[in-house]
């Protein structure tokens, strides 16, 4: 055979024999189309319990891989539900992202036990977990708070709507520790007002009370009674001014109880 023809017979060899020995990546890339199999995840938006000891995956199946775990009891914010699959999408707090979780080692978390006032002189305001003094507890007897809530107990600044059987009253203004105090205005069912001070939940300092039918006094207070220099007026005009004591004036021929009685100023 001419050395020509030998060449090329070689050459038609090693070039089989090359393809029959050549690695493949078709296996490698049909493993690559594997892992990126596709899902879709309903948008959900709950807070959810940790029931058991359960591992944050990268996506949802156990072929993807762990990112953290979480222990029981562990509250998770679920953003999503994997379609055909028992996986939940969470956040990952820690740095914003999301992650997945097989959706049986989670529960819905109890609701928290309802606030307990903090004694039988303490009432639960309807709309928020927030609590108040209440001097004269009894039946029938609701409140509301719209503004901030510290230790559990009204504060700030706020709008206080309280009802009973009888009627009630709102009060505008400052509380503290589930009482009024500070500056606000009382306006009563049946058409009293009070706009002034307070100090735990009495009329304190200098203040403005108004009757229904036009009277009204004017000037200081001290545990919830006309005290010092103030001034009563009637609807006609006439005044009597002076000092005030517990509720008590005297002078000018007249007598005159505030939020007390005849017999405890002494002019019975």
């Amino acid at each position: 055979m001419p050395a020509r023809q030998v060449v090329l017979l070689l050459m038609a060899i090693a070039t089989v024999l090359a393809t029959m020995t050549a690695p493949s990546n078709a296996g490698a890339a049909d493993a690559r189309t594997a892992s990126k199999v596709s899902y879709t995840a309903d948008p959900v938006d709950r807070v959810m319990e940790v029931a058991r000891r359960a591992n944050v995956r990268a996506g949802p199946g156990t072929d993807h891989p762990v990112l953290n775990t979480l222990e029981p009891g562990a509250a998770v914010r679920v953003t999503g539900k994997v379609r055909g699959r028992k996986w939940l999408r969470i956040d990952l707090p820690e740095d914003g992202g999301t992650a997945f979780v097989y959706a049986p080692l989670l529960k819905e978390r109890e609701p928290p036990a309802p606030p307990k006032p903090f004694g039988p002189d303490w009432i639960i305001a309807e709309n928020q977990p927030c609590q108040l003094r209440n001097p004269n507890p009894g039946p029938g007897q609701t409140v509301t708070w719209s503004g901030a809530c510290a230790e559990g107990k009204a504060s700030g600044e706020g709008r206080l709507v309280w009802r009973t059987d009888k009627g009630g009253y709102t009060f505008e203004g400052s509380m503290r520790a589930g009482m009024l105090h500070g500056q606000g205005t009382a306006a009563w069912s049946d058409g009293n007002r009070y706009e002034g001070g307070w100090l735990d939940d009495r009329r304190h300092g200098r203040g403005t009370y108004t009757w229904p039918d036009g009277d009204r006094y004017e000037g200081g207070w001290l545990d919830d009674k006309p005290h010092g220099p103030g001034t009563f007026t009637w609807p006609d005009g006439s005044r009597a001014e002076g000092q005030w004591r517990n509720g008590c004036f005297e002078g000018d021929g007249r007598l005159i109880w505030i939020m007390t009685t005849e017999e405890a100023c002494g002019f019975k």
